[in-house]
């Protein structure tokens, strides 16, 4: 990565705007990580069964993340200077769920950019810095989706759900501010989820397909998305105990670099959830957690040769905590 910013920090006519094709491209979000919409026991693995018809899940959502995007630069020093393109940043997100009856729900999330610290990218695409600078504020792209219910729980002869769904994000969010993404993203995945007594265990396995940039070393395009999760019940109807992994591998090849870099790019986290429930219609979640050294870099044609160990991946922040205020409308 070092070579290859070196060669991009030259001087340039001028710097590509929007998504146009640019090694260093700002169209790679900093917060890669999709809410659940509807009401779960995890930040973001969604339920396996559909609200009931006519039942409706509106949620604010708060969450801050502490340096999701950061490149290393040439410097002076042999390990090199860390950039930190988003450093500090706060999002609120407005999450909305509807049953519509026949095993179908749809979802939608609105998402804005509250506040921002960090050096843009600007910051690495000249060396006098006359790029854009990173906007305080931005707004994201949206997304909407729709869920099926394959299989429905049946306690106690059926413990166990499985819900076809489809995300889709339009690309009308802030793209120099890493608030958008380089187009429209469809997202299919399948969530599956298993009960017995006060345990729950789930598991989401997708794919997001959209158009890829290059940020550096990172070809920022189709992504394999993976999540699994298990929850306790501590308190009957009332608290709710959660931990969750997800990972998000690239499934581009990565770009070529001057220095013979080879990327292994898997944006991945960890969270623990506590869910309180203090009626059958507010409820509260407070998430907390981090990225996942799963990424790592080798150097030279022989991928096991200059392995640099492995790294909290590009889009994964070093901390992520999150606040979920859901009111749901009750069941019939």
């Amino acid at each position: 990565m070092l070579g290859w910013l070196g060669l991009s920090l030259a001087p340039s006519p001028a710097a590509a705007s929007h998504c146009e094709p640019h090694p260093l491209s700002s169209c790679v979000p900093s917060n890669q990580q999709w809410l659940a919409a509807g009401p779960s026991r995890f930040a973001t693995i969604p339920r396996a069964e559909v609200l009931d018809t006519g039942r409706l899940s509106l949620a604010l959502a708060g969450i801050y993340q502490q340096d999701p995007l950061v490149l290393e630069a040439p410097s002076p020093d042999s390990e090199g200077r860390s950039v930190p393109l988003v450093e500090h940043i706060i999002d609120t997100q407005a999450l909305f769920a509807a049953g519509l009856g026949s095993g179908f729900e749809f979802t939608s999330v609105l998402r804005l950019v509250t506040h921002q610290e960090g050096s843009g990218i600007g910051a690495v695409r000249s060396r006098s810095h006359s790029g854009p600078s990173l906007a305080s504020s931005a707004i994201r792209d949206p997304l909407f989706g729709i869920g099926y219910t394959l299989l429905a729980s049946l306690p106690p002869g059926r413990p166990y759900a499985l819900k076809l769904r489809s995300d889709f994000s339009l690309p009308l969010g802030d793209p120099e501010s890493f608030a958008s993404e380089p187009g429209a993203v469809l997202a299919p995945a399948l969530t599956f989820q298993w009960q017995a007594g006060r345990f729950n265990a789930s598991a989401d396995l997708g794919l997001r397909l959209r158009p890829s940039v290059t940020l550096a070393d990172v070809r920022y395009g189709d992504q394999l998305s993976a999540a699994v999760g298990t929850s306790v019940e501590v308190v009957r109807e009332t608290l709710f105990v959660a931990a969750e992994a997800t990972a998000l591998p690239g499934l581009e090849s990565p770009p070529a670099t001057p220095d013979g870099a080879h990327a292994r790019w898997i944006p991945a986290e960890w969270a623990l959830s506590v869910s309180l429930y203090w009626s059958k219609i507010y409820s509260l979640l407070v998430s907390a957690g981090g990225g996942l050294p799963l990424s790592s870099r080798t150097f030279g044609g022989d991928p096991s040769a200059h392995d640099t160990g492995h790294f909290v991946g590009l889009g994964a922040p070093q901390l992520r905590s999150l606040l979920v205020l859901r009111v749901t409308s009750p069941s019939e």
